[in-house]
């Protein structure tokens, strides 16, 4: 018998229910304040405890508003990689904790980062470009420029992310007729 199994969880209680023992149809070996309007509710046993948390469940406190129960469980997926540092409050409502370097988290940092910038695991790629990186294109000539135009006529998907690049830009629509300007 372990003790998750024994204890369920109440949560979002009504604010007209004061007392959470007096809608308990049996009484529980802890009550327990978990927060705002959710409490703790630790049974003898497992049978006592489904036993209520069958009835707690169709327990309707507002019209078709059923009292939300569940077991509690600690720890119900243990993740891999969790991170046990300092906690650093920046106020009493946010918590936030810091995470140390570890060997772990690198894995998923370069899996993160070779997906985000399309790179083949060979290269070894771990860290993404620099943001002063720029890219030097040739100047645009006749042969480039047909190139572009049978790409944009071959692929629908490369010409509508043209006209949207174009309207980001504030670009003149290429749809009307062409002035006499130009």
């Amino acid at each position: 018998m372990s003790a998750s199994q024994s204890t369920l969880i109440v949560k979002n209680i009504p604010k007209f229910i004061s007392d959470i023992t007096s809608i308990l149809p049996s009484a529980a070996k802890e009550v327990k304040p978990f927060g705002r309007r959710r409490v703790l509710l630790t049974y003898e046993n497992e049978q006592a405890a489904q036993t209520v948390f069958e009835q707690l469940q169709q327990l309707e406190v507002k019209p078709g508003k059923l009292l939300n129960v569940t077991f509690f469980r600690k720890n119900v997926k243990p993740v891999a990689n969790t991170n046990i540092g300092k906690t650093t409050t920046s106020s009493k409502a946010t918590q936030t904790k810091l995470h140390p370097s570890n060997e772990t988290a690198l894995p998923q940092i370069s899996k993160y980062v070779s997906q985000l910038f399309a790179c083949d695991a060979k290269l070894n790629f771990v860290q993404p470009p620099p943001p002063y990186l720029k890219y030097a294109y040739p100047r645009i000539t006749p042969d480039i420029l047909d190139a572009i135009s049978i790409a944009l006529m071959s692929n629908t998907y490369f010409y509508t992310q043209v006209l949207h690049l174009m309207n980001r830009m504030n670009l003149e629509p290429p749809f009307g007729a062409k002035s006499a300007g130009n």
